[in-house]
């Protein structure tokens, strides 16, 4: 990513967009003299990519995958419809936007006498050691937005099917991928959006500098059947109730 960024500051590029945090940040490094229009950033002031949300302040804005509700929701779902007091997290420690989320889950679970127990990692391969470290000391999986932990997903899942443990996730693709709940919205509309943002730069002549960072839609709570009973659970009817949606794969 170094080298992509090196290389596009030399191009003389009318906007440079950006996937996530860690390639945002490298984006946001190197190229001063375009717009830097990212996406799927959890904390984009955490990340030092923006002054604040509402006044960006220098050359990048654009929308964020993290809803303020998101990890305060899912973990008071944990705790008062499933009873659940320990928690395993998966995330590797050099992601600014992962320290952010499970700092968070780590003060909603205080709230309510609950412990997350944390399993970090530092690249993909490393996932399946450390979903089995947390086996004998947790209730559950939450799986936030780290990058590497929901690329190496089905090693968790196999895990979660093979020990009877339910799995949280942090986004609805996990869900659809077999994880068996999730607070989350489409990342299609957060990428149609920081779409529309490049239209307002690019046809508009709107200063970035200006330009608030976007909130994704209202949350939505997804359950998953399927993977309800690969991971031994009995539906249970409630459930209907709470979601927004049910699917079954």
């Amino acid at each position: 990513m170094q080298s992509i960024a090196d290389n596009f500051a030399s191009e003389g590029l009318d906007l440079v967009f950006a996937n996530a945090t860690p390639a945002a940040q490298f984006m946001e490094s190197s190229v001063t003299d375009a717009p830097i229009l990212f996406t799927s950033v959890t904390d984009p002031v955490g990340a030092q990519l923006v002054e604040s949300l509402e006044e960006p302040g220098g050359n990048a804005s654009g929308t964020v995958d993290f809803h303020p509700d998101a990890i305060s929701n899912s973990i008071e779902l944990m705790n008062e419809e499933f009873g659940y007091e320990d928690i395993g997290m998966i995330y590797n420690t050099g992601e600014q936007n992962s320290q952010h989320q499970v700092s968070l889950a780590k003060e909603a679970a205080a709230e309510h006498g609950m412990t997350i127990h944390e399993a970090p990692i530092q690249t993909t391969a490393d996932v399946l050691t450390a979903a089995e470290s947390l086996l004998g000391t947790i209730d559950a999986f939450y799986i936030i937005t780290d990058n590497d932990a929901v690329a190496g997903l089905d090693s968790i899942i196999n895990v979660a099917e093979r020990e009877s443990l339910p799995l949280f996730v942090g986004e609805l693709d996990s869900v659809e991928a077999g994880g068996f709940a999730g607070f989350g919205f489409s990342y299609y509309d957060i990428g149609y959006k920081t779409g529309e943002m490049a239209i307002d730069i690019l046809e508009d002549g709107t200063d970035i500098s200006t330009m608030s960072v976007e909130l994704p839609p209202e949350l939505q709570l997804v359950f998953n059947k399927g993977a309800a009973e690969r991971m031994g659970l009995e539906w249970n009817d409630s459930w209907n109730e709470l979601s927004d949606d049910i699917i079954d794969e």
